[in-house]
């Protein structure tokens, strides 16, 4: 289970106490590293982590979500996965009611490829998103009947996260964040009376990924870790993966 750091009291996450505290500790460690040379940079790292990590966590959570079109309120988010960080077997899944008729036609043949609630029916082709015959108003009438309340499903994912987070501070883990994001923070703001657990930041895969690796143009796949997906564009398979890849790359980054 990967547990880090916690900035936890401004919107973006930051507590400012915890974060001042830090940043006077860190300078006074690295003047009295340029006085006394580097032998022990590590024994100050550790001293450093041991003093910060009490006073702020972080948990993270890898989420993926299916969606009818572009953008949520014109279009519908179909289905939500999500998973913990470091123990992929703690896991949240949900299909929801459509909120409305739009869709995008690539957008449904993408995200009714895992939906539960179509199985019985792929047998027919105007209900199988990968026939020709594919119609999507098909699939939202199945949604409509078989899928669960946005303020349910909401309700439900918010006492989760906050249940499996504890103490620490849940942070929403994507790729790409600015799309699954969007929409988890869109139906929290429409369809939840409580505060969203995540706020209003988290992390991109793949942008955490870059920076680690100073390079704008790395990429998550080449970490060349095989994809154990059952079915890709499930939004709880999705998120499995995403959670197995960020592992992957936190303990690239030595992360505890």
């Amino acid at each position: 289970m990967y547990i880090h750091h916690r900035e936890a009291t401004f919107p973006d996450g930051t507590n400012p106490f915890v974060a001042c505290i830090g940043k006077v500790i860190t300078l006074r460690l690295k003047c009295a590293i340029r006085l006394d040379g580097t032998k022990y940079l590590r024994e100050v790292t550790v001293f450093l982590y041991y003093l910060y990590f009490p006073l702020c966590m972080k948990q993270y959570f890898s989420v993926d979500i299916e969606a009818s079109g572009k953008t949520p309120g014109k279009y519908s988010m179909l289905s939500l996965g999500a998973c913990l960080v470091g123990e992929t077997s703690v896991q949240f899944y949900r299909e929801l009611k459509p909120i409305s008729d739009g869709y995008n036609h690539d957008a449904m043949k993408i995200g009714c490829l895992g939906l539960h609630c179509l199985e019985e029916f792929l047998h027919l082709e105007e209900y199988n998103p990968r026939r020709h015959g594919f119609q999507p108003p098909k699939a939202l009438q199945v949604l409509e009947q078989n899928g669960e309340e946005p303020e349910q499903v909401m309700a439900a994912f918010a006492d989760w996260t906050n249940t499996v987070a504890g103490d620490a501070t849940p942070v929403l883990v994507a790729a790409p964040i600015a799309f699954d994001g969007m929409f988890i923070t869109w139906y929290f703001d429409n369809y939840f009376i409580g505060d969203n657990p995540f706020g209003y930041g988290g992390e991109d895969i793949n942008s955490v990924y870059r920076g680690m690796m100073c390079d704008m143009n790395a990429h998550r796949k080449w970490l060349g870790m095989p994809d154990e997906r059952a079915c890709p564009h499930n939004a709880l398979d999705d998120a499995v993966q995403q959670a197995k890849e960020f592992e992957r790359i936190l303990a690239m980054m030595a992360v505890p």
